[in-house]
């Protein structure tokens, strides 16, 4: 259903239209009710700072809005490089207005708006992963949980990578000048990871404010340091608690990236050797992570495995042809887009590590899908053959899934450390 952007339209007694600057409050207040949470008023100033609210969409009844969805304006890294993207968020219908097509409406408008931006992709988080599959985003990143077992019966294995030669704590206020240049460098070597300013810095990572502690009661950032030089970092903190009248405080890493994943490993020695730390907890770490094979009993590194970031294709040649490509394949895919006309058909989509060639055909297609499980391949992180087993592709050719999985998978597997 086209819809229309940036002006005010009324269906059915509501009105569809971008939130003003100082409606951003009720917009913050309806997405916390949302979610089950409240802000403050410091919280809510930080959210303002970071959100260009004329890329905002709204639902009112009249003067009360029932209705948000906003856009931050992310680079997201892919393989070899980076794509324009709408960072889709702030998303939430009040309880009463709910079943009524406003959710709908406020997403359509903000993916038209987003291709005429020239995004070439959208990506969010899901509160609900049954929800945004309809509108074509696919689980494009996965994500380990990691619970490790601390104390003296952890060893480290005689392979595992040298320790850092020294490392240094800073104040999170003194941090982002020194950890941004190694997170630019962890994003070259996965996707998946939004482009930061010095605002989103503060906003995210580096915040304390209560949504960004990670469950810690302070922050800090360990920084690392081999052969003179800054190659890894880690934002974590810790919170208190007891086992049998002692203590076993929990400490949590927010956040840890390396120039390489040997100076990543450099860094797990130092945070799981606190004392009073009986637990090591990372909410969200890339699913080949190296730790559990760095220890010399794994089971002493708990994983789990949960969605992350998924990702909605708005521009399929722009999007393609953006990102490297880690061997040649040729294929002919039916995508189904039941809202982009342009993009619903059949594409010749010819790869090589040299670049891509994407285009509309009248051949016969190889593989048929609709337009959300070309989102989950996009970033090389679920495989072709892991959706056809799962019956969300139809094959046709099958001696063209083993050459184009080759060609998806980057060297390092696609990683989002932060919920926006």
């Amino acid at each position: 259903m086209p819809t229309t952007y940036g002006a005010s339209v009324t269906i059915d007694e509501l009105t569809f239209r971008p939130f003003t600057r100082e409606e951003q409050p009720k917009a913050l207040d309806l997405l916390y009710r949302a979610f089950g949470d409240s802000v403050s008023d410091a919280d809510r100033e930080d959210e303002m700072l970071v959100l260009d609210h004329r890329s905002s969409h709204a639902a009112f009844d009249g003067d009360q809005m029932v209705g948000s969805l906003a856009a931050y304006g992310h680079d997201i890294s892919v393989p070899g490089g980076e794509v324009a993207t709408a960072g889709t968020t702030w998303v939430a219908v009040a309880p009463t207005h709910r079943r009524r097509g406003i959710l709908s409406r406020m997403m359509g408008a903000h993916l038209d708006e987003a291709r005429e931006k020239g995004r070439a992709i959208a990506a969010l988080w899901a509160s609900e992963a049954a929800i945004y599959g309809r509108f074509g985003y696919g689980m494009a990143v996965e994500q380990h949980g990691i619970d490790i077992i601390a104390g003296p019966g952890l060893r480290w294995a005689a392979t595992a990578p040298p320790q850092a030669d020294r490392i240094r704590l800073l104040e999170v206020d003194q941090a982002a000048d020194v950890i941004a240049p190694i997170y630019e460098a962890a994003r070259a070597r996965r996707g998946g990871m939004a482009a930061r300013d010095r605002g989103w810095w503060k906003f995210q990572v580096l915040s304390t404010r209560k949504g960004a502690m990670g469950g810690a009661a302070w922050k800090r950032v360990a920084v690392a340091e081999i052969d003179g030089r800054d190659v890894a970092y880690a934002v974590y903190g810790t919170s208190e608690g007891q086992l049998d009248g002692l203590p076993d405080n929990t400490l949590h890493v927010i956040e840890l990236a390396g120039v390489d994943a040997a100076a990543e490993a450099a860094l797990w020695p130092f945070l799981c050797s606190h004392d009073l730390v009986g637990r090591v907890k990372a909410k969200r770490r890339p699913v080949d992570d190296a730790l559990p094979l760095l220890v010399e009993e794994s089971r002493r590194v708990r994983r789990h495995v949960s969605d992350a970031l998924y990702v909605r294709i708005l521009d399929v040649e722009a999007a393609l042809t953006a990102r490297a490509w880690s061997d040649s394949a040729a294929v002919t895919i039916e995508v189904h887009d039941s809202r982009f006309d342009d993009i619903d058909g059949t594409w010749r989509i010819e790869v090589a590590p040299e670049g891509a060639s994407v285009q509309h055909t009248t051949d016969a297609p190889d593989l048929r899908m609709d337009i959300r499980e070309l989102g989950a391949l996009y970033l090389g992180g679920v495989s072709v053959s892991r959706l056809v087993q799962s019956g969300r592709i139809e094959v046709l050719e099958p001696s063209v899934i083993a050459p184009f999985d080759s060609a998806l998978r980057p060297a390092e597997a696609p990683w989002a450390p932060e919920v926006w």
